[in-house]
């Protein structure tokens, strides 16, 4: 079995090799799915340099404590939309959140971010 650090550097010598010589060889109607494929193992390494669902398990834990096994990212939607769990009921739940889509932006689009002045959260 792989150490995470040996599954960091096996994907990133995949993505380097995958950009440098599979997708400049692509032909026009591959380069599009070729291109999906390159941003999806820079987001799994970005997912790894992070710690991928840290900040998710955190906000989870917080919510329903560390020992519900029933907690899951579907479950706190539907009571946020029930109005069962609210910042009110939750003190920093609004705050969870806002660190959670930023951890997922950090990860799949860090651009963005950056584009909207978002450099660190406070």
């Amino acid at each position: 079995m792989f150490e995470p650090s040996d599954s960091r550097a096996l994907l990133g010598l995949a993505a380097e090799v995958f950009r440098r010589d599979v997708l400049p060889g692509l032909d026009r109607e591959r380069r599009y799915p070729g291109a999906m494929i390159a941003n999806a193992m820079a987001i799994a390494l970005r997912q790894l340099d992070r710690g991928g669902e840290a900040a998710e398990r955190r906000l989870l834990a917080a919510v329903y404590g560390p020992s519900d096994r029933g907690a899951d990212m579907a479950r706190l939607a539907n009571e946020i939309r029930a109005g069962t769990v609210s910042d009110e009921s939750h003190a920093g739940l609004a705050r969870g959140l806002r660190d959670l889509v930023t951890a997922e932006l950090r990860e799949r689009n860090p651009k963005f971010l950056a584009s909207r002045g978002i450099v660190q959260l406070d």
